[in-house]
């Protein structure tokens, strides 16, 4: 069980991050491009995608922790935004320098994203925190199970 929980985090880890990647160049290649409607509001879109996995993963989960699977979505959702934001700002100031020069730390003034003002860097540091705390608990509870 216990190897269940960490290839689950492994798993979502990296696709928060590939997330992050991914959206930096969307919206570096949007911003640069005139041949592409800027009016297509695309958060929902990305939403649902990320709906789409972490039901999958909570399915997979559910199969190994019982009931306890929703503790641990939970937390899995809490740790996100972490990685996702903090790789997202730290490579688009690698795209371009004159933006985010925080990186990871960073924070967008002009997203149409309706969670970005409270996803600051001390809120998403801390809602991380808790995500692990809380998957490092379920694998101490449930280590025998």
């Amino acid at each position: 069980m216990i190897l269940n929980i960490i290839i689950v985090n492994i798993i979502w880890a990296l696709y928060s991050l590939l997330e992050g990647f991914r959206e930096s160049y969307y919206w570096y290649y949007k911003g640069i491009s005139k041949s592409i409607d800027n009016r297509f509001e695309i958060h929902p879109v990305f939403s649902f995608q990320r709906v789409l996995v972490l039901i999958l993963i909570s399915y997979i989960t559910y199969g190994v922790l019982g009931w306890w699977f929703l503790l641990s979505t939970i937390s899995l959702m809490l740790i996100f935004s972490y990685l996702h934001n903090g790789f997202y700002y730290l490579n688009r100031n690698i795209l371009d320098d004159r933006i985010y020069k925080l990186g990871w730390k960073d924070q967008s003034t002009t997203s149409t994203a309706k969670m970005t003002k409270i996803m600051t860097y001390r809120n998403r540091t801390i809602m991380f925190m808790i995500g692990v705390i809380v998957q490092i608990i379920l694998v101490i509870f449930l280590k025998d199970n």
